[in-house]
C-alpha cells in the first residue's frame, strides 16, 4: 500500500515550562518520514521560555504550525484547546518533552488506513532526561494480539497487562468530536486513562502496531512527580469510568473497576505520595481513613501476575501484606534514588 501522504495528521502539543526538553520534541516531529501534518503547540502559561524556543524552531521547518498561548488551566485543557483546533484527518497528541520515533506517523497512519481504524497504537519506551533506557516496553507489558474489541483492550488497559499512551497512539479526529471524547478539565492524574478507555469504548476495536512509537521522558521535576493530595485525581477519574461504562450497561467492566482497578488506583495514589515525599505522618492517617483502608484490604488479595508490571505491583503487594508502613519507606527510599539517577 502507497504511503497514504493525502490525509493531514494535527500534533496537538501542550507545553508547560519545557524549554530544555522542547527543542528536541519538535525536532523528532519535524524529521518524520510523514510530512502531511500540522502541530498545534498550546503554551499553556509556561514561564519560562517555552515558547520562544518553540517558535524558533518552527519557523526554521517548513511544516503548518499554530502556537496558541493561554493562562496556565492544565494539560487536560491544553490539550482540548488543540483537538478543537486540529484540521486533520488523525490527530496525534504528544507531551512537550516526549520524542516520537522517525516513522512513528507513518507506521500509525498506514496501520489505520489499511484497517479503516479509529485508533491504532503502538510500543512507549520510558527514557531519562539523558537518553538512557528505564524500560521498555516489551518488558513491562504483553500484546498478545493485532486487534481487539474494545471491552478486551479496556480490561488489559485498565488492569495493566498492556498499556495506550496517548503519546503513541493515533485517533482519527471527527469520531472524538462526534462522541465527545476530550479530556476532563482540571484533572492532573490520570486523564490519559480516561481519555483513552473512552476513545476505545466509542471506535469498538483497537489495532496494534508492534513497533516503538514514542520515548517518554521521565523527569524528577514533572508536574507527576509531585507531592500533593491531587495525585487521588487518578482515583476520581477510575470513579467517572466506572460511572461511564455503568451507563452504559458494562456491567463487567464497571465491576473490574470496582473489584480491580479502583483498590490498585488508592494504592497506587498512596504510593505515589510514599515516592515523592509526603509526611509519613500524614500519610498513616490518609491510610486509616475508612474508604482508603477498605480498598487497601481489597487490593491485598492474591492474584497472578502475567506481565513485568503486574509482577510489581504484585511486589508491592506483598510488601503490603507484611507492613503498609515498610512499604512507605522503601517507596521514599527508591524515589530518593531515583531523582538521583534521572
Amino acid at each position: 500500500m502507497d504511503l497514504p501522504n493525502n490525509h493531514l495528521v494535527s500534533i496537538v502539543i501542550p507545553a508547560y515550562n519545557v524549554e530544555k526538553y522542547i527543542l528536541q520534541t519538535l525536532e523528532s516531529v519535524l524529521n518524520q518520514t510523514y510530512k502531511n501534518f500540522e502541530i498545534i503547540l498550546v503554551n499553556d502559561g509556561s514561564t519560562d521560555n517555552t515558547e520562544e524556543v518553540a517558535r524558533k524552531v518552527l519557523k526554521s521547518g517548513d511544516i503548518p504550525y499554530r502556537i496558541v498561548s493561554q493562562p496556565n488551566r492544565g494539560v487536560s485543557v491544553a490539550r482540548n484547546v488543540g483537538i478543537a483546533l486540529a484540521q486533520g484527518k488523525y490527530l496525534k497528541l504528544l507531551d512537550g518533552d516526549d520524542l516520537l520515533e522517525k516513522r512513528a506517523i507513518e507506521l500509525l497512519i498506514t496501520a489505520c488506513e489499511e484497517e479503516n481504524a479509529l485508533i491504532t497504537f503502538g510500543k512507549q519506551d520510558v527514557i531519562t532526561t539523558f537518553g538512557r533506557k528505564l524500560y521498555r516496553y516489551d518488558d513491562m507489558y504483553e500484546v498478545d494480539w493485532k486487534v481487539a474489541d474494545y471491552r478486551r483492550a479496556v480490561t488489559e488497559f485498565l488492569l495493566g497487562k498492556i498499556h495506550i499512551g496517548c503519546n503513541s497512539a493515533l485517533l482519527q479526529t471527527n469520531f472524538l468530536r462526534e462522541n465527545n471524547v476530550y479530556f476532563k478539565p482540571g484533572a492532573r492524574f490520570g486523564e490519559d486513562n480516561e481519555f483513552i478507555a473512552k476513545a476505545l469504548y466509542f471506535a469498538k476495536k483497537v489495532f496494534f502496531v508492534d513497533s516503538v512509537i514514542c520515548n517518554a521522558v521521565s523527569r524528577g521535576d514533572s508536574v507527576t512527580k509531585t507531592s500533593t493530595l491531587a495525585i487521588f485525581h487518578n482515583v476520581a477519574s477510575v470513579k467517572r469510568l466506572q460511572a461511564f461504562f455503568k451507563s452504559r450497561g458494562e456491567e463487567e467492566i464497571a465491576r473490574v473497576i470496582e473489584n480491580e482497578v479502583l483498590p490498585f488506583m488508592y494504592v497506587w495514589s498512596l504510593g505515589g505520595l510514599a515516592y515523592n515525599g509526603y509526611p509519613y505522618k500524614k500519610w498513616r492517617e490518609l491510610l486509616s481513613r475508612q474508604e482508603i483502608k477498605s480498598k487497601f484490604d481489597m487490593f491485598l488479595k492474591d492474584f497472578k501476575p502475567k506481565t513485568k508490571f503486574q509482577r510489581r505491583i504484585d511486589l508491592v503487594r506483598r510488601f503490603c501484606k507484611i507492613s503498609p508502613f515498610i512499604s512507605y519507606f522503601l517507596l521514599r527510599a527508591v524515589g530518593l534514588v531515583d531523582r538521583i539517577i534521572r
